[in-house]
């Protein structure tokens, strides 16, 4: 109800409008994908559907992959595999989410990017190592066990990610092998680019190893230290690539951010949880349950031969007075049809109590679970509320403190011009008439050509320029004084803004964009 309002808090209040401005802090100009913009709302969301799909489908074919490679070669190959397919994961999802989705910002699209790799990513080094590794494995030091396979995936994670970033093999293939090969000097130009800096991949590389850790901080201790270490070496080896390997990238927004905040590490917090209750409670992982009230019969005493499920024949003894048990399924995360959960002593199947005195303390994790899955939803349910409330609702916040420094007295800031970056090319390509601006807020420049002329789309096409077709950027700096009073009349450029003035002279300085 805008009539609730004080006039001032209206869209030219002075003109009694009605109109409530929906006011929000803008991305960085260079991170506007300005190709982006003409696709909708629908359009949008069905090409992420896509890339979704194909995502999912993605993640199917590396499981199969590696569970082929683990059945085949055994665990040194599987976290190999593991982390040869991470390697790749990361460039599938950028050329997904590049190519086929549609983005307004690159901030937008680093977070699509970082929540693809990082589903890749955890599936396949995290909840399908579990899923390979046979239940009654899970503590046994054969090469099938699962504390093996933690620390070869360590490893890898360790030692094969880094050095492989160190090393970089592919960039100094097409500098010193590709490149002076080259035809033209443009291309070979194009081979002397250097690696963007990604910084959804950097987010994915820590959750990664962080989830790892999460997940199966139970059974194996030791993965804290691991991963503590895995974590400084990868910061060392990602200093070094910023400084001698990447090329600096743009300042991004916050959506990479925003969404490790609320959802990628709380997450691995209430998965923390659940999994350190189901491994007190699983223990000890061995599918049998002892029978205290029965006796040994006297025929199962002796030496005996038997064939294990993989065809391997063995030889045991079993001595009088030993004790009695049977099967019992222990794998609480299988139960049909649900798995069972809490995880404590009341859970299990009437008949097949395996839990001991010692495992009592399961309880106190199984109820932690439950509280902590509690919180986690309601979290999540309040994000979605703040989220549906934009739709209907506005927030305002009244910012007291002023800056008097106009846009003109920033040098490095950048502004809004339309301009798209062409794989291949050193430098964008500008979609608009900038001779009307100072170039130094275009937020890049080209020694060898400082008008820019080759770098802008309205001179490929001759008569194009003054002709109306593309957008021309206009700047006016603080040495224009067009408009008096405290704010600006009507104006019929598509961008406008608000200019406001008191003893100091003008607060800002704007642009516009016919």
């Amino acid at each position: 109800n805008t009539s609730m309002m004080k006039p001032k808090h209206l869209f030219r209040g002075q003109c009694k409008s009605t109109r409530l401005l929906a006011v929000s802090i803008p991305p960085e100009p260079l991170c506007v994908c300005w190709e982006k913009l003409q696709v909708g709302a629908l359009g949008r969301g069905m090409k992420r559907l896509l890339t979704f799909s194909l995502t999912a489908l993605t993640i199917i074919l590396s499981c199969i992959t590696v569970t082929a490679v683990r059945e085949r070669y055994g665990l040194a190959i599987m976290a190999l595999s593991i982390t040869a397919i991470n390697s790749v994961a990361p460039t599938i999802c950028d050329y997904l989410v590049i190519f086929l989705e549609a983005h307004t910002t690159r901030g937008t699209q680093q977070a699509s990017i970082y929540f693809k790799t990082t589903a890749c990513k955890w599936v396949l080094t995290t909840i399908l190592t579990a899923y390979v590794t046979p239940f009654v494995n899970t503590l046994d030091n054969d090469d099938d066990s699962l504390i093996p396979a933690l620390y070869a995936i360590y490893i890898a994670e360790l030692v094969v990610t880094p050095v492989t970033k160190t090393l970089d093999i592919v960039g100094h293939l097409y500098r010193h092998v590709l490149a002076p090969r080259c035809e033209n000097q443009k291309i070979m130009n194009a081979f002397f680019e250097a690696e963007e800096f990604d910084l959804s991949e950097r987010y994915t590389d820590m959750s990664n190893v962080l989830f790892l850790t999460c997940f199966y901080s139970a059974i194996m201790p030791a993965g804290y230290f691991w991963s503590a270490a895995t974590l400084m070496v990868h910061y060392y080896v990602d200093k070094f690539c910023l400084l001698r390997v990447w090329t600096p990238a743009p300042n991004v927004d916050t959506p990479v951010v925003d969404l490790s905040r609320l959802y990628i590490f709380p997450l691995c917090i209430m998965l923390y949880a659940i999994m350190s209750s189901y491994s007190f409670a699983l223990f000890p992982f061995d599918n049998s349950c002892e029978l205290p009230d029965e006796e040994l019969p006297h025929e199962y005493v002796g030496s005996f031969n038997a064939t294990t499920g993989e065809g391997e024949s063995v030889v045991f003894s079993i001595e009088d007075g030993s004790s009695v048990f049977k099967y019992c399924n222990q794998d609480m995360l299988r139960y049909n049809p649900w798995p069972a959960f809490p995880a404590i002593p009341s859970s299990q199947p009437k008949g097949n109590e395996w839990m001991n005195e010692d495992q009592q303390f399961s309880v106190i994790l199984g109820w932690t679970a439950v509280w902590v899955v509690g919180f986690a939803v309601l979290v999540l349910l309040d994000v979605v509320r703040k989220r549906l409330r934009q739709f209907f609702f506005g927030e305002f916040e009244k910012h007291q403190k002023l800056s008097y420094e106009a846009f003109s007295h920033r040098p490095t800031i950048s502004a809004y011009v339309p301009q798209i970056k062409i794989p291949g090319a050193l430098f964008p390509t500008l979609l608009c008439d900038v001779s009307n601006i100072d170039h130094s807020i275009i937020g890049w420049d080209d020694p060898c050509d400082f008008d820019k002329i080759s770098h802008n789309a309205i001179y490929d096409v001759p008569n194009l320029v003054n002709c109306g077709v593309l957008s021309t950027v206009t700047h006016w700096g603080n040495r224009w004084k067009f408009f008096q009073g405290p704010y600006c009349r009507r104006s019929n450029h598509s961008l406008r803004s608000v200019i406001k003035h008191d003893e100091h002279g003008p607060l800002w300085s704007f642009l516009t964009l016919n």
